[in-house]
């Protein structure tokens, strides 16, 4: 069982650096078991840890719906965003990589001199 698991971890991970070759878009689990990829949306589910990279920005969280095609990540527990040497901490966000646009509610920042907890 621990051997099939791995096989379909590589496949899937062969078949996102495949799609992301064209984007420079990099996905990481933390987990193999708690992911999930539909190469026809290009969309990954995973649910027990990810990082999100693309030009420039770093994304990670506990659990996320990354979507390729469109950029938009849906993150939720611990979501870290670092872009552009600025640092975005909440429990939920979307955030798209290709836009830039952040959609967050409750969430804290910091670059000097400012300061800020919403």
């Amino acid at each position: 069982m621990h051997m099939v698991r791995a096989i379909l971890f590589l496949l899937l991970s062969m078949a996102i650096a495949k799609s992301a070759q064209d984007t420079n878009w990099v996905v990481k689990f933390l987990s193999p078991d708690f992911v999930e990829y539909d190469l026809t949306t290009r969309t990954a589910i995973v649910t027990n840890g990810i990082i999100v990279k693309y030009g420039g920005a770093t994304l990670s969280a506990r659990k996320a719906r990354a979507n390729e095609k469109n950029g938009l990540v849906e993150a939720e527990g611990d979501v870290y965003l670092e872009r552009e040497g600025h640092i975005w901490r909440s429990d939920r966000m979307r955030y798209n990589f290709y836009t830039g646009v952040v959609l967050v509610t409750d969430f804290r920042t910091a670059q000097t001199p400012f300061f800020a907890v919403c």
